[in-house]
């Protein structure tokens, strides 16, 4: 059945306002109300008719704070600041004067009683349902102006994530979107969850913190919980909620998204509530501290823990000295920095020649040119390095091998891969950092955190055939670079 209903007609009825009261408003006969009203006569842009309709009914909703108004501007034009006065007044007019009748139809529950209101809401389906939300979501996030405000939480299984190979891609480049328009990301982590599932989640997440845009949170407290949340939130636009009863079910029931502004503020209050008790997962640092970082480092190699070090290539400090002052010289490295790049080098080997200190060095040899991204964040300027020295730096390297040392290359096939370069050490703290205009960043020391990265790059080690560690040489190593 065709709904006839028009604007005029919910707002006179939502308001209890009768043609008299407002023909007497605006000067004109009940008549002509009544037209309106049922359609039988269209409203003019060219009158001042609509601005006063607007005036007359924001009067009316003021001593409610506008909420009637600043729902049905936010329901039809997301995009909307219902909080300037100004931009809430012209939408009120424009959605006025857009068309006589209403797309959809209205809710005869709502009240002006402060205590109570009624809203709509879109239900979907199991997994491919939440799928579905989730990439509404986003594309009504990156349509959006600059800087939103994106908050995530999530308890819930999260199979309907990555069982979807091809929606995983759309997420994934959706959230890189995300970031590139400058959207800010708040990001709650539960450590509740198995070893294994927090070493996938640090996966996915730590190539979008090298972006920037993104903080990320764990809530601090073991909890067993009987019912387990979601709550995606544009804030001040939408909110996408879920329940499931544990972990372990696979099979999303409900999604649901609202897009009411005070359905959508008592979702955000829920999540900043939670926020309040959150301690951060990752602390980006400014490059420009990368020197009191480096402190931070040495005094941390220096615990007597094992370490693992993973990255693209080789670190420097396991290069020969002269080897690096080259480099240095042909890179026009300032005199002062290459002081501060030296003394790191001997204060880094000479904690690893005095201290009996089990390290894995695991190499990624994925990349096109031989850039070294810990020179370069230290010299502030991009490090690359001719082919001749580079292997000389792979050759000393391995040489460097004992019960103490163990270096393992990531070959082609591999399927365990990691998003940024990281320095991990046994029950203390995990440093990642990454060139390419991308900030440093450090772990927070939570245990439960610091021992699902020791799990993940575990599982990386081990799944690197001995010819890539044991029996590996340089002329190996060259034949891989040829690949």
């Amino acid at each position: 059945m065709k709904i006839t209903e028009s604007k005029l007609s919910l707002l006179m009825n939502s308001f209890k306002v009768r043609s008299k009261d407002l023909a007497e408003y605006l000067h004109v006969d009940s008549s002509l109300i009544s037209k309106w009203k049922n359609n039988k006569r269209n409203l003019s842009n060219k009158s001042n008719y609509p601005e006063s309709i607007a005036e007359y009914f924001l009067n009316l909703d003021k001593i409610y704070d506008y909420t009637f108004i600043k729902n049905l501007i936010h329901q039809n034009y997301p995009k909307a600041n219902v909080e300037d006065m100004k931009e809430l007044k012209n939408y009120f007019q424009k959605w006025i004067l857009e068309s006589r009748t209403l797309s959809q139809k209205p809710s005869k529950n709502y009240s002006k009683n402060q205590n109570e209101y009624s809203t709509t809401f879109t239900v979907y389906r199991k997994n491919e349902g939440r799928r579905k939300a989730v990439l509404d979501f986003l594309d009504l996030a990156i349509s959006m102006p600059e800087n939103q405000e994106i908050l995530l939480l999530s308890q819930e299984n999260m199979t309907w994530l990555i069982e979807d190979k091809n929606f995983f891609n759309e997420w994934d480049k959706k959230l890189y979107k995300l970031i590139q328009k400058n959207h800010k990301i708040q990001i709650i982590h539960t450590i509740d969850r198995e070893t294994t599932k927090i070493a996938e989640t640090i996966e996915k997440w730590l190539n979008l913190h090298m972006l920037g845009g993104l903080k990320s949170y764990y809530y601090p407290k073991y909890q067993d919980t009987i019912i387990n949340h979601t709550l995606f939130i544009i804030k001040n636009t939408c909110a996408i909620t879920g329940v499931s009863k544990s972990t372990e079910q696979k099979e999303i029931d409900c999604t649901y998204f609202f897009n009411d502004l005070h359905t959508v503020k008592n979702f955000q209050n829920t999540f900043f509530t939670i926020k309040e008790i959150c301690n951060p997962l990752i602390i980006n640092q400014d490059i420009k501290k990368s020197e009191e970082l480096i402190k931070k480092l040495l005094n941390l190699l220096n615990e007597p823990d094992n370490e693992y070090h993973y990255s693209d290539i080789p670190q420097f400090t396991t290069m020969d000295k002269n080897d690096l002052i080259q480099i240095l010289i042909e890179n026009s490295v300032k005199k002062d920095k290459t002081l501060k790049i030296l003394n790191i080098f001997d204060q880094y080997n000479e904690i690893h020649k005095n201290k009996n200190i089990k390290t894995k060095y695991l190499y990624n040899l994925k990349y096109k040119n031989i850039l070294y991204e810990d020179l370069s964040l230290l010299c502030e300027k991009e490090i690359y390095v001719k082919k001749d020295l580079f292997k000389k730096h792979i050759k000393n390297t391995l040489k460097k091998r004992n019960k103490n040392c163990e270096i393992g290359f990531i070959y082609e096939k591999s399927k365990k891969n990691f998003g940024a370069n990281c320095i991990i050490k046994q029950n203390h703290k995990i440093i990642a950092y990454s060139n390419k205009n991308k900030p440093i960043i450090t772990s927070n020391t939570e245990p439960t955190i610091t021992q699902a990265f020791e799990f993940h790059f575990n599982e990386i080690w081990n799944s690197i055939p001995s010819m890539y560690k044991k029996d590996l040489n340089l002329c190996k190593i060259e034949n891989i670079l040829k690949k």
